[in-house]
């Protein structure tokens, strides 16, 4: 039965491609035949597909139509939309109008498909405005790593105050224009100052952040892209937070650190945050392998070979006591252990580390040593 399911979902899947495929072929020998009117080309995707069909710029005002007829289903209809790019600019909007009964899942799919041959026709009739070529200039500053001067600039063009918080993302993904699209959809409403830029395989995108608490406004972006990615096949880094203009290019930089990265993560889905990996984007920057080893056997030595020997887990439990504050009970909670047990434990592991941590003044270096020996 789940076989037979599967062969008739796969099936609809194919079809809707297809029909879609002959859709843009159609579109394709018209521009060919009859040059790149935007009316005509609505018009025959309205008729094909049994939609009405707009096109709308970035504020929702309708550019053409595919016809009257039909908009006083527009109340009880659904509706789908996909972004149209020129180069790296979201130049205007496809949106299809289906009456009731149509699934919107495969609506979707065809206006995505779609959207690449209209975005074409479309393409000859675009100028982009001043504000959007700034837009498209400031986050190329950044990507290509210009000079911090020459980003402020870019920035007071594009109307970015100097000092506002921001954040940098980089995405990749096979499906490049569907991510994009996502994130104009979904995350604008949000955060509407969101730009992107497409360059070679990458997708970047910024986001300013509330001035007044960023750091919850990245906690909330992260969480809402998590959200809006969920399912897709595509991996998104999320950089620290920029506190001004100026350190933008800092923070996709560490985005891009993040890329480079196992994940040692397994739950943490299609958006990876900067924030989890702090540590190891600082020891990124350190190349030296055989010093990090002698700095975890200067600390840890005798209590990774007791390990080692007996078959013990006494590392783990000291990383544990010493992220849960030096609370015996609440790491004795978290590694299923009787209260005797993690004392008898923390008094062996004391004996090897050269005593207690917190009388000894060690607790970074101690807690540093561990993290180094789990995760490298």
């Amino acid at each position: 039965m789940a076989e037979k399911i599967n062969r008739q979902i796969v099936s609809e899947h194919a079809a809707t491609l297809q029909q879609a495929d002959e859709v843009s072929q159609r579109l394709a020998r018209h521009i060919a035949s009859a040059g790149p009117n935007l009316t005509p080309l609505l018009e025959m995707i309205a008729s094909a597909l049994r939609v009405r069909a707009t096109m709308e710029d970035l504020s929702g005002q309708v550019i053409a139509e595919s016809g009257p007829e039909g908009q006083e289903d527009e109340q009880g209809a659904g509706a789908v939309a996909t972004d149209l790019f020129v180069g790296a600019d979201v130049a205007a909007r496809l949106v299809l109008y289906s009456k009731i009964g149509t699934a919107p899942e495969q609506l979707e799919l065809v206006a995505q498909r779609l959207g690449s041959i209209v975005s074409l026709a479309f393409a000859q009739h675009y100028r982009p405005g001043r504000l959007q070529i700034a837009d498209t200039s400031l986050l190329r500053a950044i990507v290509s790593g210009a000079g911090t001067h020459f980003i402020v600039e870019r920035a007071r063009q594009a109307q970015v105050p100097e000092n506002h918080p921001s954040c940098l993302m980089v995405f990749q993904s096979f499906d490049m224009s569907r991510v994009r699209s996502v994130l104009e959809n979904t995350l604008h409403s949000r955060f509407p100052s969101i730009r992107t830029y497409l360059e070679a395989h990458r997708l970047y995108a910024m986001v300013q952040l509330d001035p007044h608490d960023p750091r919850r406004a990245r906690t909330q972006l992260v969480q809402l892209l998590r959200e809006a990615l969920s399912g897709m096949s595509v991996e998104c880094c999320v950089g620290p937070l920029a506190s001004k203009i100026a350190h933008a290019r800092w923070s996709l930089a560490e985005a891009l650190t993040v890329e480079s990265l196992a994940s040692p993560f397994p739950n943490e889905g299609q958006v990876r945050d900067a924030s989890d990996y702090a540590l190891e984007r600082v020891l990124k920057r350190f190349t030296d392998s055989q010093a990090l080893n002698e700095f975890i056997d200067e600390q840890l030595g005798l209590l990774i070979a007791a390990d080692k020997a007996r078959g013990s887990s006494l590392l783990k439990t000291l990383e544990v006591w010493l992220g849960s504050g030096c609370n015996s009970t609440l790491a004795a909670n978290r590694l299923y252990l009787e209260r005797q047990t993690m004392h008898k434990r923390l008094t062996k592991i004391f004996s090897l580390i050269g005593g207690d941590p917190r009388e000894t003044g060690r607790i970074l270096t101690v807690h540093l040593a561990c993290q180094l020996a789990l995760r490298f």
